[in-house]
């Protein structure tokens, strides 16, 4: 699911923002609210899937995200961490969370 910037920045309200840049990107500038999740690029799976889905449903609890709330995944753009909103946004949809991912990316946000 991808939206454009001007239907998450009207429904800010209605959404998490979660940046899955490096925490030393994220330090040098971020949409505002956002929260710094870059483990979904990092994080490796193993063969384990109920391992995994704790994994993510843990980090999501440290940020004080949970299930009925939607996610909104970005980075500078789709082709710069190798789609990493996109691997981010499929993590969450396995485990049953609503999500999406801003279109642009934080380049073509003028916020």
């Amino acid at each position: 699911n991808r939206l454009a910037w001007s239907e998450v920045a009207s429904n800010l309200s209605k959404y998490v923002l979660v940046d899955v840049r490096s925490p030393e990107s994220y330090g040098q500038g971020h949409l505002k609210g956002a929260l710094n999740i870059h483990e979904f690029f990092t994080h490796l799976p193993t063969s384990n899937s109920q391992d995994f889905k704790s994994y993510f449903e843990g980090l999501l609890g440290q940020k004080g995200i949970h299930n009925a709330q939607q996610l909104v995944f970005y980075e500078d753009r789709l082709d710069g961490l190798f789609g990493a909103s996109c691997r981010a946004n499929f993590i969450m949809q396995r485990l049953g969370m609503s999500t999406f991912n801003i279109f642009e990316g934080m380049q073509g946000v003028k916020a």
